[in-house]
């Protein structure tokens, strides 16, 4: 990984702010510029955090209670009805 001017932000830093934001991150891309063990400590430490903040946008998408009951119906379906 290069040096970046003064005032750019780092590839690292690149790198987890579009891991912040959900932004996908090209790992084979990175991987190919990476120097040094450890940037590649620090880009599987990265890789790790992308996966921790996935699994926690998805658990925040099928627990959100914030979408009132129409929006609710309209993401989950219809609920069954009771036949008694």
């Amino acid at each position: 990984m290069k040096d970046e001017p003064e005032g750019e932000p780092d590839e690292l830093t690149t790198i987890a702010e579009a891991i912040a934001d959900g932004v996908p991150v090209a790992w084979d891309e990175v991987d190919q510029r990476a120097t040094g063990a450890e940037t590649a400590a620090t880009l599987d430490k990265l890789r790790d955090l992308e996966r921790i903040a996935a699994a926690q946008r998805q658990i925040g998408v099928e627990h959100d209670h914030t979408l009132d009951a129409g929006a609710r119906r309209k993401r989950d379906g219809p609920k069954p009805r009771d036949k008694g």
